[in-house]
């Protein structure tokens, strides 16, 4: 019986610090091509599902191009001959491209693809993806690829003195604007109370009494009529 062994181990490093997302890292086998039971076997992707790439059960994605390099027509394995082992533990292929039974012709190609559930918590430094027949096994290795980290940030120039200039006459320009808004804000206030007070409307004025209030009435009331003597026509006689 002849058997044959090409080591496919998946390592993983460092799962949980990718915030859960599995996506973020790529499968790269070490050999993408290879031969397995006069089957030229081709790895189009291997890759972690954007499905369930954040759930406690990631789905891990394969699909190849296989070309019959037999001397005559045969349909490619079943699912059941890929599996997925992570120490004793073996996850069967579940089918999703290609039809099972398809008869393929001597040098014709064909699409087949599966898919594996694995827990979470069973994927570790590395798992083996294993093809198996009768006479023949075939474990290929492949690497989770961790991405690069973030660029650091480039840390901003100081500013020149030109700029610390400006920036410091900017500051006071707005400061002496604010004060002169604020001036002129309390003028139209102490002019629109003096109206106010004039037409014995004392309610912007909460700090004083009664009888200041009173006072300042009376006030205005003798204001307004010596207006009104002044300006006033003498009555015919």
């Amino acid at each position: 019986m002849l058997i044959g062994t090409l080591l496919l181990t998946i390592r993983a490093w460092g799962l949980d610090e990718i915030a859960g997302d599995l996506t973020q890292l790529p499968l790269t086998p070490e050999n993408s091509q290879f031969e397995w039971e006069d089957w030229g076997i081709t790895i189009d992707a291997l890759q972690f599902d954007e499905y369930g790439s954040t759930t406690d059960t990631p789905i891990i994605d394969l699909v190849m191009t296989v070309v019959n390099h037999a001397h005559k027509s045969r349909s490619f394995p079943t699912p059941l001959s890929i599996k997925l082992v992570i120490g004793e533990d073996q996850f069967d292929a579940i089918k999703e491209i290609g039809e099972g039974g398809v008869v393929i012709q001597p040098t014709m190609q064909s699409i087949q693809g599966c898919y594996f559930i694995v827990p979470r918590a069973r994927l570790g430094k590395s798992f083996d993806l294993r093809f198996e027949d009768v006479t023949t096994k075939w474990l290929l290795h492949v690497e989770i690829t961790q991405p690069p980290p973030p660029p650091e940030p480039t840390p901003a120039p100081p500013p020149t003195e030109e700029e610390i200039a400006a920036a410091k006459k900017y500051w006071a320009n707005e400061r002496a604007r604010k004060a002169q808004e604020e001036a002129e804000a309390k003028q139209r206030f102490a002019k629109e109370e003096a109206i106010r007070e004039s037409r014995g409307d004392f309610s912007q004025a909460p700090g004083m009494t009664p009888e200041q209030k009173r006072a300042a009435a009376i006030k205005w009331a003798e204001e307004d009529a010596k207006k009104n003597i002044i300006g006033a026509t003498p009555a015919p006689q």
